[in-house]
């Protein structure tokens, strides 16, 4: 159990990296749509992670109620990773172009 959460250490590991892979694997087939694959990687990694939230506090034998996750802790989630997301977005591509600057060819 971590310090401000009842979800395990090894919870995290296994969230972000069941999302990291489908980021990979949605990466191969949508990259020459980098804004809607972000929302939707977004949208869908929010859902993920509060699944998988609650069945690894489930397996502790942590009951927590159905209802109470999805008003109090998925939605607010996903509400604010999607405000979140266009900032953080624009922030790195513009940091990416600045970085990568890839010269015209005439």
């Amino acid at each position: 159990m971590t310090y401000l959460s009842a979800l395990p250490l090894y919870g995290y590991f296994f969230i972000y990296g069941i999302i990291w892979l489908f980021i990979r694997f949605l990466k191969s087939r949508f990259w020459q749509m980098p804004i809607i694959l972000m929302i939707f990687v977004t949208i869908t990694g929010s859902i993920i992670s509060a699944v998988i939230s609650y069945f690894v506090l489930y397996i502790n034998d942590i009951s927590p109620n159905l209802k109470t996750i999805v008003t109090q802790i998925a939605v607010p989630s996903l509400v604010l990773n999607l405000i979140y997301c266009f900032p953080i977005y624009g922030l790195l591509n513009d940091f990416a172009n600045s970085v990568c600057y890839k010269e015209e060819s005439s």
